[in-house]
């Protein structure tokens, strides 16, 4: 019985070997399929603009070249990002067109982003709070007004090689990381903005 007893043993402990090694070997394969991390080349605002409108053509969606745009611009190159967006500005509203599009990605007037800017540049205290009641009877967020008016400043100040440009981007980037965290958005935001512009030098 005892030799019996340790054959047993010996066949359960082979068998766990086993099992083990078997169930080791195929969770490292699942994870190499599965799991990897894959590197996606980054595209271009135009090749995203292209595919898209493709996708649109196809499926008889109403769009426009406007609103194509502003969808890859917002995906930063991702071509899924992109087709994403898009899928969810034509679960809400049906359309691809340039209103559609703001409307469902919080893309703020390019209006209220000048006034923004102009106030911010010029050092205009007043002009800032009002900018600051706007954005939020608009129900626009404060880090959104920050982020497309960097990007605003980055496309439209930069290229033209305009004097103070990397002093508002770097303005507004102090002021974006500080909003990252701060629980009263809307006090923060007035109080840095008018801090900031006036420690600039005259």
């Amino acid at each position: 019985p005892c030799k019996h007893s340790d054959i047993n043993s010996e066949i359960f402990v082979f068998i766990n070997i086993l099992y083990g090694e078997f169930f080791r070997e195929s969770f490292e394969l699942y994870s190499f399929l599965f799991f990897q991390v894959f590197t996606f080349k980054t595209l271009s605002e135009e090749e995203i603009v292209i595919y898209l409108e493709r996708i649109a053509t196809s499926e008889s969606f109403s769009f426009s070249e406007d609103g194509l745009t502003r969808i890859a611009r917002a995906a930063r190159g991702g071509m899924r990002d992109a087709v994403n967006l898009m899928e969810r500005v034509l679960a809400f509203t049906g359309s691809l067109d340039d209103q559609s599009v703001r409307l469902t990605l919080g893309i703020l007037p390019n209006e209220l982003i000048t006034s923004f800017l102009e106030a911010f540049s010029g050092a205009d205290p007043n002009r800032l709070l009002k900018v600051s009641k706007e954005v939020l009877y608009e129900g626009f967020s404060y880090e959104s007004l920050l982020e497309q008016s960097i990007e605003f400043v980055k496309e439209e100040y930069v290229k033209d090689m305009r004097l103070g440009a990397l002093q508002i981007i770097s303005g507004l980037w102090e002021i974006l990381k500080e909003m990252k965290y701060a629980e009263d958005k809307k006090a923060v935001f007035e109080v840095m903005t008018i801090l900031r512009v006036l420690s600039w030098p005259v």
